[in-house]
């Protein structure tokens, strides 16, 4: 709360190589209790299963296990991809019953999420779901030329930056990294 970002902006574009001490980021280095900590699903998913919560630990295991993979294997990429599902089945199991689904219907859903308009389109036939597509705002901003030739946001938007150094092209860098991409969402 009492809290103040203060950047001291020297002129120079900072440089992530330096390993002299000096100031490389941009982003504050926030820490809890003088530890680094990570948030996400996996933080959200070994601590709800340190804590006991049956929910993730019956998800955590029917995923881990096939796989040959334990909870302290998860730290890299692959353990983080796993909590986003585990969590994501833990949440639908605890809060929806497929039991109560009708045995055919559609639904949609428009939204705003924190990279732009999210769309959701449903469709279950013989009570499973028979067709699931989401477009969300990496997928409208990261979009590739289509078939017109008409670039997507974050392609457009590169167009005439211009860069100082080419070998560390930083401004383009940030013009993409304003966007927030997510390839996964997308």
């Amino acid at each position: 709360f009492e809290g103040e970002t203060v950047p001291e902006w020297t002129g120079e574009i900072p440089l992530a190589q330096q390993s002299d001490g000096a100031k490389y980021s941009w982003i504050k280095a926030a820490r809890y209790e003088g530890r680094v900590m990570e948030t996400g699903a996996l933080a959200r998913v070994l601590v709800a299963a340190a804590n006991g919560q049956s929910e993730v630990r019956s998800a955590l295991g029917r995923q881990l296990t096939p796989a040959d993979i334990t909870p302290g294997d998860m730290t890299g990429a692959l353990g983080r991809l796993v909590a986003r599902s585990v969590e994501a089945e833990a949440i639908v199991r605890k809060l929806w019953d497929p039991a109560s689904w009708p045995d055919e219907v559609e639904g949609w859903s428009l939204g705003e999420g924190p990279r732009g308009s999210v769309g959701h389109w449903l469709r279950i036939k013989n009570a499973i779901v028979d067709h699931y597509q989401v477009v969300d705002g990496s997928t409208w901003n990261a979009s590739p030329r289509d078939a017109l030739g008409l670039p997507g946001p974050i392609e457009a938007a590169l167009v005439g930056v211009e860069v100082a150094l080419p070998a560390q092209p930083v401004e383009l860098l940030r013009v993409i990294h304003s966007f927030a991409p997510c390839a996964a969402c997308a």
